[in-house]
């Protein structure tokens, strides 16, 4: 009977003068892929929203009266507080004494008429969109409260939209419009200043040169102003660092670039998430003098 003997790759027979040797060939290692490869290749090519289906947000601060910051109330967002901020679809909330970093990216000014509010606080509610159109303002006037009435005794709301990126501490961002108007006005055309006034040498003709919007970021905190017995929560503004100085700043950089050139093409639309029986957001607070 043959007896085997394992000795590295050669068996032996006792049956046999021949030795055979068997070589064992290595097997094929397969690749290994992980999860995050898998899912890259699906990374931008698995969504099938047009611009129809989604919604850029507003980062609005809130004010005494706002539903969100009133605890125990139907549309209360938990940590919500007047004078924070607040993201209208993520409802995600940042800190107003903190503040928030913002990138701004694209900016247009923006008419709205608003059917006012009973005294009673009922009724009101948004009623047309002029867009960047001003000229109703021409046929309206100024009623005891400093307010723009139109000929309908509709109430003309003048507003700074910036559409910006949202910088979270870890780095990641989000889009959202940032509409500043009636008191805010003011802070506005200051940011509007200091954004126009920002010269730096041209990395190509050493030559003094304005940058994008986009060049630099702002951290966006609140404050409180008063007329009389009302207050109510205003943007504070402060200069930060170079976008591209960010954490993951390069990437927010581009993702602005290219969130501009989207806005400039006329795909991004804004919806406005208010009910259809609020009054002017600027009154969220009662009733401020502006």
């Amino acid at each position: 009977m043959a007896t085997k003997k394992h000795e590295d790759t050669t068996v032996t027979s006792e049956a046999t003068t021949t030795d055979v040797a068997v070589v064992t060939e290595p097997a094929t290692a397969l690749a290994v892929v992980s999860d995050d490869d898998l899912m890259a290749e699906d990374f931008d090519t698995t969504n099938d929203f047009g611009s129809d289906d989604l919604a850029v947000p507003f980062l609005r601060i809130l004010q005494a009266n706002s539903p969100a910051a009133v605890k125990r109330g139907e549309e209360y967002v938990p940590g919500a507080e007047p004078g924070h901020f607040l993201n209208t679809v993520t409802k995600q909330v940042y800190s107003g004494e903190d503040g928030v970093i913002i990138v701004p990216v694209a900016y247009h000014k923006n008419l709205t008429a608003w059917k006012p509010r009973a005294q009673d606080g009922s009724g009101g509610g948004f009623v047309h969109d002029y867009g960047t159109d001003m000229s109703a303002l021409t046929q309206a006037e100024r009623n005891e409260k400093n307010k723009m009435i139109d000929r309908d005794g509709n109430e003309l709301v003048e507003s700074g939209n910036y559409y910006v990126l949202v910088v979270n501490p870890d780095g990641s961002f989000n889009e959202a419009l940032l509409s500043l108007s009636s008191t805010q006005l003011k802070y506005s055309r200051q940011w509007n200043s200091i954004i126009n006034g920002l010269l730096i040498k041209h990395p190509t003709t050493g030559k003094m040169a304005r940058p994008a919007m986009f060049y630099m970021s702002y951290n966006i905190t609140t404050k409180v102003e008063k007329k009389g017995e009302n207050q109510w929560f205003v943007v504070n503004i402060h200069q930060g660092t170079r976008t591209a100085d960010l954490d993951n700043g390069m990437d927010i950089y581009l993702a602005a670039k290219n969130f501009r050139e989207i806005i400039s093409s006329g795909k991004v639309k804004v919806v406005d998430d208010r009910p259809a029986s609020s009054g002017n957001p600027d009154d969220e607070g009662g009733d401020i003098p502006f």
